[in-house]
């Protein structure tokens, strides 16, 4: 496959696609069934290896999975048999964008291969296809702006281009939240996926990203609830 070169927008995202429904037969019960992970700092700081790119792509598989595992469905679910690919391009996606040198680069954290891996979860339920009621397509749920100037129907046939897309979005977003990495937690996503989700107008106010958006809180605990849970099962 040919290199993916990355188109930089320096506009965000204005007007983003609302969450979408739920094709995958998973409903609000089940994950509320779920016990809440409390704080998982602490946790994230023994997860990471020096060398974890195998690692984090069984995270990320092992996520997935559960989460179907979770809602009673089959083990010959069609979605599962791409998990380890999609897996792979978020792993090469976010450390391409952990190049501190790039205009739009992501932070360097334990936790980003949750929130992304949960984040679709949210937008698509691991469906490559879907596509949302304004336009937003593929496993991150792109909007025009998003999207680059690439087509819905070449998002659509092509997950690859729109995770690297969707991925290189949200360093967009969290450059805007203008994030002290110094003192990180897995909350301070909550305003870079503000602004993912609800675009610069709508997402920052008087200079600071919005961080309470229920949108945003979502993503945030179901990453941690999982990442909780997969550190109990390897225990």
């Amino acid at each position: 496959m040919d290199e993916i070169i990355p188109i930089v927008l320096l506009t965000l995202c204005i007007s983003c696609g609302s969450e979408q429904k739920n094709d995958a037969g998973i409903t609000d019960e089940t994950e509320t069934k779920i016990e809440d992970a409390g704080e998982v700092e602490e946790i994230v700081s023994e997860l990471i290896e020096e060398d974890n790119t195998e690692k984090i792509i069984a995270d990320i598989v092992w996520l997935w999975n559960t989460i179907l595992d979770d809602a009673g469905l089959s083990q010959k679910d069609f979605r599962r048999a791409k998990f380890n690919e999609y897996a792979i391009y978020i792993v090469n996606d976010i450390k391409y964008f952990q190049d501190q040198d790039k205009e739009y680069s992501l932070p360097i954290t334990n936790d980003i291969h949750w929130i992304i891996a949960s984040m679709i979860y949210k937008e698509s339920s691991m469906f490559s296809h879907v596509i949302g009621k304004m336009g937003e397509v593929g496993l991150l749920q792109l909007n025009k702006l998003a999207r680059q100037g690439y087509s819905i129907k070449t998002i659509k046939e092509n997950p690859r281009l729109g995770l690297f897309l969707g991925i290189q979005w949200l360093a967009i977003s969290y450059k805007a939240c203008k994030i002290n990495n110094n003192t990180w937690t897995i909350e301070d996503w909550a305003g870079p996926l503000a602004v993912f989700g609800g675009g610069e107008k709508k997402a920052i106010i008087k200079g600071k990203c919005i961080t309470n958006w229920q949108y945003s809180q979502d993503r945030i605990n179901l990453a941690k609830i999982y990442m909780k849970r997969r550190v109990a099962e390897s225990l």
